[in-house]
């Protein structure tokens, strides 16, 4: 017959990382087992009573006489069993890099050039981490750069070469004190816990991509309360270590997050926290706004089963000055346009018709002459069409007339 001590023993060692540098315990489970279960504690062939089985050990927890939790205190408990019920127990993996990761790397780079200093400041170490056989390790980094130019974009598809969860916090929806980020107290009727804790207890890897978006638009009600303040301990490995979620009251080592942040001006970031990232200023010009707006219209496309092209490739000169954002919204709309002709080549016809009914929904100037080219006539149609197609427009349009 096993004792209980043998049976803990046993399930600890299956969830022990050893000597491994690529597993990491995420929280204490014993200290937290012995939180959640109470005392005595019995062997689970043992009968009688109405008893409660601890998911890590496989030992029977005699409920404590009298004991009556508050719903705030019930949701924390049942966290914290959730927390031992993982598979993984408290054990979670490491980035462990790869050569295949290197040519999705590059495969990014071609895609958007205007962040090859940092793609190039990735792969150097994901080179590190393959030389020396170790986890892979990055700093917080941060992209300083003007609206519209892929940030967001960009930090999607990097979390999908690195092989990891991601999670994107939109930093100008931050309005308190980072409970977001950190959770709110049992003592809250909202309580739960926070982004951070979540993402590490719910998924398989220690170093998921944490991305703040936006990060120099964070508008605290409280000035003396900003989220940027628990940051302070977030963004350095040592004082990670032992991260505390509000709501769950247990360490949780937040160390190997990779975090990355984005803004547009940092000027009224304060400079404790500047130094704590690695700033890349992303610049962008006429050939890297080009390949951008290409990557946007192929994504888009693709949407669509890829039924259109471009009909010349001075079309994207047209909208070079654009954001990308705008061009996520701009492009199907051209689409429409096309469709309705019957064409699958976009072109400065389907440019100009969809800025003209765009401008349309304020009052315009009235067209001169006695021919009426408002967006959506036939004439419209006519004028805007690509060669060829016209003609055909005409010949109906005469044929109705």
């Amino acid at each position: 017959m096993t004792s209980s001590t043998e049976t803990a023993r046993q399930h600890t060692a299956a969830h022990t990382p050893g000597h491994s540098p690529h597993l990491i315990h995420l929280f204490d489970a014993g200290a937290l087992q012995r939180r959640v279960m109470g005392l005595p504690l019995r062997a689970s062939h043992q009968q009688g009573g109405q008893d409660c089985q601890d998911p890590v050990t496989g030992l029977i927890s005699v409920p404590v006489e009298g004991e009556n939790l508050d719903d705030g205190e019930q949701r924390r408990r049942d966290w914290h069993c959730k927390m031992l019920n993982h598979p993984m127990g408290p054990v979670r993996k490491l980035i462990q890099p790869s050569k295949v990761m290197l040519p999705s790397i590059a495969y990014l780079g071609d895609s958007a050039p205007h962040f090859s200093d940092v793609l190039e400041f990735i792969a150097r170490a994901i080179k590190l981490g393959i030389a020396t056989r170790t986890p892979l390790r990055l700093p917080p980094i941060l992209l300083v750069g003007e609206p519209g130019i892929g940030k967001t974009w960009f930090l999607k598809r990097l979390a999908a070469c690195l092989q990891t969860d991601s999670l994107f916090l939109a930093m100008n929806c931050m309005s308190d004190r980072g409970t977001m980020l950190t959770g709110l107290s049992p003592a809250w009727k909202a309580s739960a816990p926070g982004k951070i804790a979540k993402i590490l207890i719910e998924g398989q890897c220690a170093s998921p991509i944490i991305v703040m978006d936006e990060i120099d638009k964070i508008s605290p009600i409280n000035p003396a309360e900003t989220p940027l303040e628990v940051l302070h301990s977030l963004l350095e490995a040592e004082n990670a270590k032992a991260f505390t979620d509000e709501f769950l009251d247990v360490g949780i080592d937040a160390s190997h997050v990779i975090w990355f942040a984005s803004a547009n001006d940092i000027s009224d970031l304060s400079a404790s926290i500047l130094d704590r990232f690695v700033i890349f200023n992303i610049e962008v010009d006429d050939a890297h706004r080009r390949r951008i707006h290409e990557s946007v219209f192929d994504a888009v496309n693709a949407q669509y089963g890829n039924r259109f092209s471009l009909e010349s490739p001075d079309v994207l000169d047209a909208i070079l000055d654009r954001s990308p954002r705008a061009m996520t919204r701009f492009w199907p709309a051209a689409f429409g346009v096309a469709a309705e002709l019957g064409c699958r080549h976009i072109g400065h016809y389907a440019l100009e018709a969809v800025d003209a009914l765009l401008i349309g929904s304020s009052p315009a100037k009235a067209p001169m002459g006695f021919i009426n080219t408002r967006p959506g006539t036939a004439k419209h149609q006519e004028r805007h069409a690509p060669q060829g197609q016209a003609k055909t427009l005409r010949d109906g349009n005469d044929k109705r007339q």
